[in-house]
């Protein structure tokens, strides 16, 4: 019973139907439940309403294919059949339910379809009521703009051959789109080939970024593109960063959510790769962009913000200067973080904002709180820790911290800059302790900190320097 019972928990649990309630916001809930209600299915909304609960639950406690039955159909013999037929109905519900509304919530899309709809009937007026609002509503040199407009020129063509047609319309309309997506997929591309080392060839390049200049001037979009195809190439070139920066916060809602994220986090990237080589004043760029993205809703996924968007945003916050706003908004966006993440992110979070303040020991009792699972997060909590004991003169748990940071840096796979970065940092803070107990030449120190790279901590250790040849 004990074996049939988790083998029919562990089916549940891998179930498309529980994958797909899982991702359900409470209000997409309530809707396909009224909806269920009122085109009377009583089984499917049972069933939702157990699952529900069940997936809220964390798949506690641990049920049976039966008892599921049992709750939807009563005391009657299970049938398996009928129950993985209703789950498989549920499931084609729920979709319907999506698309329908993902279709509904654009205009533009709902007015194309339903103009499609009059015009296979023939009545089309009512198809050039509805090609006209959407228009209205329709993004220029989208997909929907292009199709809105060949639609138009069916309609009016099948209505009179004598009618002034469009087809200049839908050329400029099929033109710009096509740039704007060969700009999109150019920049994601070389996005990728910087990340993976991959190489990839782009069809029509020369002549893409030859006709964006045409279109640029009057087309967001198509500048935003273009520009952010050669900043990526050109990542040193400051006045095409602001160009690009500004340009976003002006026209941000011309572009999807996942479009306008992916943009915003490929240009704070840059601000970190910046700031990692100690140039400071992109700290402000990347402040400037978070607080846009934060007050917009933008790093949002799923309803939940993702946390090292949190955490990189605290941090850079600290290494501005704006205690306050980071202290506010670790409550505030803290909140907004999945579940799981939730304590782990703000007790790091706040141990960095404690030890900026210079409250070591407040920031070593955050830190404890931080789980470990994640690499990188451990390996900034490592690099805090080692920093507060030295801040504290902890030696003998500092030396037993240097050892353990090392043998971790050398079992987990990460990339070439981290590693060299956080043996840089093991390496200098090493020899600072040899200057205390053993009295060796500070010079040396000072050498290792201008000459190592990379090195995030590079101001933080030549504080430590500072402070040594004041007391001494």
């Amino acid at each position: 019973m004990y074996n049939t019972k988790n083998k029919d928990c562990q089916f549940l649990k891998e179930n498309k139907l529980i994958k797909l309630i899982k991702t359900l916001q409470n209000i997409e809930i309530k809707k396909i439940k009224n909806n269920l209600t009122s085109s009377n299915q009583p089984e499917l909304l049972k069933l939702l309403e157990h699952l529900d609960v069940w997936c809220k639950n964390n798949h506690e406690p641990t049920t049976t294919k039966q008892e599921v039955y049992k709750f939807i159909y009563g005391n009657v013999v299970y049938n398996d059949k009928k129950l993985r037929y209703t789950m498989s109905s549920l499931v084609q519900y729920i979709e319907e339910v999506l698309v329908n509304e993902a279709i509904r919530n654009n205009e533009s899309t709902y007015r194309m379809h339903l103009s499609q709809v009059y015009f296979d009937r023939n009545l089309l007026e009512y198809s050039n009521y509805n090609i006209k609002h959407g228009n209205a509503k329709v993004q220029a040199a989208s997909i929907e703009a292009y199709k809105l407009e060949a639609q138009n020129f069916e309609s009016n063509f099948l209505g009179t051959r004598t009618a002034q047609v469009n087809i200049k319309e839908i050329s400029e309309e099929l033109d710009q789109f096509f740039i704007i997506e060969k700009l999109r997929w150019m920049h994601v591309a070389l996005s990728h080939q910087n990340i993976y080392n991959a190489n990839y060839s782009f069809t029509f390049k020369d002549e893409i970024l030859n006709q964006a200049v045409n279109y640029e001037a009057n087309n967001p979009q198509i500048f935003i593109y273009k520009t952010l195809f050669n900043l990526q190439q050109q990542t040193e070139n400051t006045t095409l960063f602001i160009q690009l920066k500004d340009k976003i916060q002006e026209s941000f809602k011309l572009f999807s959510h996942r479009d306008i994220y992916n943009i915003l986090l490929l240009l704070i990237n840059i601000c970190i790769k910046h700031i990692n080589k100690n140039k400071f004043q992109y700290s402000a760029y990347a402040m400037e962009l978070y607080k846009f993205g934060f007050a917009n809703f933008l790093f949002h996924d799923r309803g939940f913000l993702g946390p090292f968007t949190f955490k990189n945003a605290i941090v850079i916050s600290l290494k501005s200067k704006e205690y306050a706003w980071a202290e506010s908004q670790i409550e505030i966006l803290s909140k907004q973080l999945e579940a799981k993440h939730q304590i782990s992110f703000k007790a790091y979070c706040l141990s960095k904002l404690y030890f900026e303040q210079k409250k070591y020991k407040d920031a070593l009792k955050w830190l404890h709180k931080v789980s470990y699972d994640d690499v990188m997060l451990s390996l900034d909590a490592k690099s805090s820790l080692l920093k507060i004991y030295f801040e504290l003169n902890e030696i003998e748990p500092l030396i037993n911290h240097l050892n353990s940071f090392k043998t971790f840096i050398k079992r987990k796979t990460i990339s070439p800059f981290h590693q060299k970065n956080f043996i840089n940092l093991i390496k200098i803070t090493e020899y600072l302790i040899k200057v205390q107990l053993y009295d060796k030449p500070i010079g040396k120190a000072l050498e290792l900190i201008n000459t190592l790279e990379p090195l995030t901590s590079k101001v933080w250790l030549l504080e430590q320097v500072d402070k040594f040849k004041k007391h001494h």
